[in-house]
């Protein structure tokens, strides 16, 4: 049952997959030439900078070194951007029911990316908050569940420039997860809590094309779980039995790749509009877990659309 569910929600992530590859193809390389020439609309912020020897307040100058204008640009640019998604959501929790439930899930995200000084500047980091709101129902449609998570992600990507146009990044990344999911038929254990925290290894490839003679950036991310800990409670025990008469039983789990198969990917494609850009993307996860003798699973699909802000902060040192 779970390979046909599967295989069912698989054709429309393809159409999408293959809607947002076709019009990546279709583009041709930009002549930006570093990170801090990127070709989408970038905001200038002046801003007050103290150092030891004097204050002097930021502002907006020509430069007539181009590598000085790159660094400096590469140092200072900062990408805020908000997406609402909405797709399906595939859920089993066997602590709760046996079968599999498929409905519909929204979510919102919320990521910032900037820059840091580790590694001659070369290392940047990515702050990410989803929230989500899934409400399923079972084939027979006689109960339902609804589930929200809150999820926190912090990664550092170490940047490779491989082509003008192309740059690959990876490197680790921290997740916290805790969220809910309440069934509206059991009686005695009506819910499921989700907590967990988990090290996963992070990976991104970013291109600056052109499409149509406009200039537009193309991401793909995936991240792959390593290693972490969660909360489970054995099958059968109640929420009762653990916090009110104080019989834990081994409710903290190691997960690891065996036990835990989790796999998260973003397809995202940034179109400059005024001083700001679109964004329209997929995001994929595939949460697997395996505790306690309890099996729990979420297959998310969903797409994407918001928006980004790119600031770029000049600071300026009166001698």
């Amino acid at each position: 049952m779970s390979e046909n569910l599967l295989l069912s929600y698989l054709p429309p992530m393809k159409q999408i997959v293959i809607m947002l590859l076709l019009i990546s193809l279709s583009a041709t390389p930009s002549s930006a030439k570093s990170y801090g020439d990127m070709p989408l609309p970038i905001r200038r912020e002046t801003m007050s900078v103290k150092d030891s020897t004097s204050t002097t307040k930021a502002k907006c100058c020509p430069e007539t070194d181009e590598e000085t204008i790159a660094t400096k640009r590469h140092t200072r640019l900062r990408t805020h951007s908000t997406m609402i998604g909405l797709g399906s959501n595939n859920q089993l929790d066997t602590y709760l029911s046996p079968l599999e439930y498929t409905g519909w899930e929204v979510r919102l995200l919320q990521e910032n990316r900037r820059p840091t000084r580790l590694l001659s500047g070369r290392v940047e980091v990515q702050h990410l908050i989803q929230a989500n709101y899934s409400y399923t129902h079972s084939l027979t449609r006689d109960t339902k569940y609804h589930s929200g998570l809150l999820e926190w992600q912090a990664a550092w990507h170490y940047r490779w420039q491989v082509l003008p146009w192309l740059r690959l990044l990876a490197g680790p990344q921290l997740g916290l997860h805790a969220g809910f999911v309440y069934s509206t038929r059991n009686g005695n254990n009506p819910a499921q809590a989700r907590l967990s925290g988990d090290l996963n290894a992070s990976g991104m490839a970013i291109a600056n094309l052109r499409l149509w003679g406009h200039p537009v950036e193309a991401r793909y991310q995936g991240d792959l779980l390593l290693a972490g800990l969660m909360f489970a409670p054995q099958y059968g025990q109640s929420y009762y039995e653990i916090f009110s008469l104080d019989q834990p039983h081994h409710n903290v789990c190691f997960v690891w790749p065996g036990a835990a198969v989790t796999y998260s990917q973003l397809l995202t494609l940034d179109i400059p509009l005024g001083t700001a850009a679109l964004r329209i993307g997929y995001q994929g996860v595939i949460r697997q877990y395996r505790a306690n003798h309890i099996k729990m699973h979420d297959w998310q699909h969903l797409l994407l659309l918001g928006y980004v802000k790119r600031f770029e902060l000049v600071k300026f040192f009166k001698e």
